[in-house]
């Protein structure tokens, strides 16, 4: 499983929107994560941000507001508005939401909101391959759920 060469095994299948989901998707599928560790980890952040902005948009998932009534646009805030209506929902049982909630509630993970804005912005954060595609391991259930949620709903 974590010896292939790219961040997302080329077996995996998702049907997503025409566009820059799908392409990002295909990219992640195809570069080597060794040669191109720098932009397979930013890929890999928009791929997530977009997947969780695509889900709220599409079940209508409101944003808190900060004190001037404007949406608080936050990945840390996106992603637990919705893994909140994951677990109302009951989309996915909390075993399969185990790697997900484990890999964010730990700072230094990969999949940690600060930790995605430091490999995009710090140039001192360089990502290891291996932990890459154990972060894509640990989320992609997660992910498959989301889209899924949404083809069954008509809505991709």
């Amino acid at each position: 499983m974590l010896f292939r060469s790219n961040l997302i095994p080329k077996k995996f299948r998702l049907e997503l929107p025409a566009g820059k989901i799908n392409d990002i998707f295909i990219e992640l599928k195809r570069l080597d994560v060794t040669t191109y560790r720098h932009s397979v980890s930013v890929l890999f952040r928009v791929f997530i941000e977009q997947t969780l902005r695509e889900y709220i948009e599409k079940h209508e998932i409101a944003l808190p507001k900060d004190g001037k009534g404007h949406e608080i646009d936050k990945l840390s805030v996106r992603l637990s508005q919705v893994l909140a209506h994951v677990k109302s929902t009951k989309l996915l049982a909390q075993k399969e939401l185990k790697p997900i909630e484990v890999a964010i509630s730990n700072e230094n993970s990969f999949l940690a909101p600060d930790t995605l804005n430091a490999y995009v912005h710090s140039p001192w954060m360089n990502p290891e391959p291996l932990e890459l595609k154990l972060a894509w391991a640990n989320i992609q259930g997660f992910v498959e759920a989301l889209w899924n949620s949404q083809k069954k709903a008509g809505q991709v």
